[in-house]
């Protein structure tokens, strides 16, 4: 069978399946590099496809690419061909004889209490497009949700006499994350001047929470503009000025205020604590306030001396 028919098959699986459109993306770029490789050795037949030939392409990869990147490479390529042996496309699996690549455990740092009040101050909240920023900024930090989850979140998915939101996270699984009362009136505010800014602009609104200019739904590219500019604007260096780092931060700050794992990892959507741990790095400083906070020898009323 053609490499290019296995791909086919692939695509049309995920699209099945009904994967999120970012992780199909991926796919299609770790798959397109992969067949340009094959396309040199000469190689179109996927059963002409071995360990070896998997190795030299993901070492020719670390001449261009970080670890991470490397990694993310390997996995889409072993889900790929995991596909194919199960749907008996191939008879040997050649990506069960590659092994994984190693990369450091890389601390992702959180916003610091500086840079949330330099950020969450830039805007310009006298108009609409200044507090929409303002607001996707609030959403995010004050309720850890993913950029893609942002971006999908429908008006309705707002149940303001509930005090939830209801966000539809990996794999179309649903969770409720709790509205705080701030939260609340900010999304209030930034619906009546969505209300406005649409009418006055005769535009033709959309569902979704968060529009364009246009009234339309917003995407993934212009929410990571939006924090690329702060970043430049203000001068942030050290931390990445980015969605993702907000979920980081809102993960840290909640556990330095006292919130379990377990609770955090079901706002946040993971499938383990395990997972919910990745976003927790404190400092030694940090640490030491939690230990004077919470260290039983410390808050108890007996003393031993």
């Amino acid at each position: 069978m053609l490499i290019l028919d296995c791909r086919k098959e692939f695509i049309k699986r995920c699209l099945a399946l009904n994967l999120e459109e970012t992780t199909i993306n991926q796919y299609e770029k770790v798959l397109k590099r992969f067949i340009s490789f094959c396309n040199e050795k000469e190689i179109k037949e996927i059963d002409k496809v071995d360990a070896s030939l998997l190795r030299d392409h993901i070492y020719g990869l670390s001449k261009t690419m970080q670890p991470i990147s490397i990694k993310v490479h390997h996995m889409a390529l072993k889900v790929f061909f995991n596909f194919l042996k199960n749907n008996e496309k191939i008879s040997n699996n050649p990506i069960l004889k590659v092994e994984t690549p190693k990369i450091s455990k890389k601390i992702i740092p959180a916003f610091s209490n500086n840079e949330i009040r330099t950020i969450l101050n830039c805007f310009n909240k006298d108009e609409f497009l200044g507090y929409r920023n303002y607001t996707i900024t609030c959403i995010l930090f004050g309720t850890g949700i993913r950029r893609s989850e942002l971006v999908n979140l429908l008006i309705d998915d707002i149940y303001f006499e509930l005090d939830i939101i209801n966000i539809l996270g990996k794999g179309d699984k649903q969770r409720h994350v709790p509205l705080t009362q701030t939260l609340k009136k900010i999304i209030i505010k930034y619906l009546e001047k969505r209300l406005e800014y649409v009418k006055e602009h005769k535009l033709i609104s959309c569902r979704y929470l968060i529009i364009s200019n246009r009234g339309q739904k917003l995407n993934i590219a212009t929410v990571n503009d939006i924090y690329a500019r702060i970043a430049e604007n203000e001068h942030i260096k050290g931390v990445r000025v980015s969605p993702h780092t907000w979920r980081h931060t809102f993960a840290k700050n909640a556990l330095l205020n006292g919130m379990d794992l377990f609770t955090l990892g079901r706002i946040l959507g993971h499938s383990s604590i395990e997972v919910t741990k990745k976003y927790i790095n404190l400092n030694d400083n940090e640490i030491k306030i939690q230990n004077d906070r919470f260290n039983p020898f410390e808050n108890q009323k007996w003393r031993y001396f």
